[in-house]
């Protein structure tokens, strides 16, 4: 397994087509560093950019959680304890 081989304590998926934030593994290491839980997941969402927001169908789709189960509203979205998608979340190495 590639994760294996990887050189650090915590381990980041993100999608292919995601465009991460200039802050994104910054996050994920202060969340693990305020939750030093071995089981603890970070969790981020999967937005579309704010031009396409402007289709009423990409709104939907974002917002209603058809696209990944679970609605990725902009405002504080809040996922089940049991969700994990590969698209955008971190967990610890040691975990995996």
């Amino acid at each position: 397994m590639a994760a294996a081989q990887a050189d650090g304590d915590l381990l980041v998926f993100l999608a292919d087509d995601f465009d991460p934030s200039p802050d994104l593994i910054a996050a994920y290491a202060e969340y693990h560093t305020l939750n030093p839980d071995l089981n603890a997941v970070g969790i981020g969402p999967g937005l579309f950019p704010d031009n396409f927001r402007t289709d009423i169908f990409t709104r939907w789709l974002e917002d209603s959680g058809k696209i990944f189960g679970v609605p990725m509203r902009r405002i504080l979205a809040v996922w089940p304890k049991t969700f994990f998608y590969a698209g955008n979340a971190s967990i610890k190495k040691a975990k995996l």
